[in-house]
């Protein structure tokens, strides 16, 4: 079986896991995949965001559920954490479609709302606009960057162009952290 045949195969329900467990460098690859034409870029893009908001609806109820438990606690006490805390007292819709784009809150925006006295269907609703967003933002920067490969190195085999975005990815990762860590 080929690489191609294979993200075929596995390439939907792939990003859906894969952006439950990751996020942002998922979606940019699945931006990558539409670029290549193997999925419209809409049904990527909406697969992402179903993935994003699964992973937020599960954090939320561990947060519901679990809110004053240790694993909670832990999650609870990092410093951006703290400030969306905060924030969400004065700003709860802001700070509801707001986490998901703030490194390092994904997880834990999700389970302090959790612990707050949001309703459900309020969390729902908010939380599905902003992983939409979301996900046409990061699936659109994946479709520009495999644009770009293919602009500057030609038409590459799919596993050498996945490549060469996962470490434009882990690259821009890697900054971002350098950046966030120096303030």
């Amino acid at each position: 079986m080929s690489f191609d045949t294979l993200i075929q195969t596995a390439g939907l329900p792939g990003l859906f896991l894969g952006t439950m467990a990751e996020g942002e460098g998922v979606a940019v690859l699945g931006g990558v995949l539409a670029h290549r034409a193997l999925f419209p870029v809409e049904i990527v893009a909406l697969v992402v965001a179903a993935g994003a908001i699964a992973a937020d609806q599960l954090f939320f109820a561990l947060g519901r559920l679990a809110g004053q438990g240790a694993l909670a606690a832990r999650l609870l006490s990092k410093g951006p954490v703290q400030a969306l805390h905060r924030q969400l007292g004065r700003h709860q819709t802001l700070s509801v479609l707001g986490f998901r784009f703030v490194y390092g809150l994904k997880i834990a925006g999700a389970v302090l709302i959790g612990t707050s006295g949001i309703g459900w269907r309020r969390f729902a609703t908010l939380d599905a606009i902003s992983c939409l967003i979301w996900a046409h933002l990061f699936v659109g920067l994946g479709f520009v960057a495999g644009q770009a490969i293919t602009r500057f190195f030609g038409h590459l085999a799919l596993h050498v162009h996945l490549a060469i975005a996962a470490l434009g990815v882990l690259a821009a990762a890697w900054a971002l952290h350098r950046i966030l860590r120096r303030r």
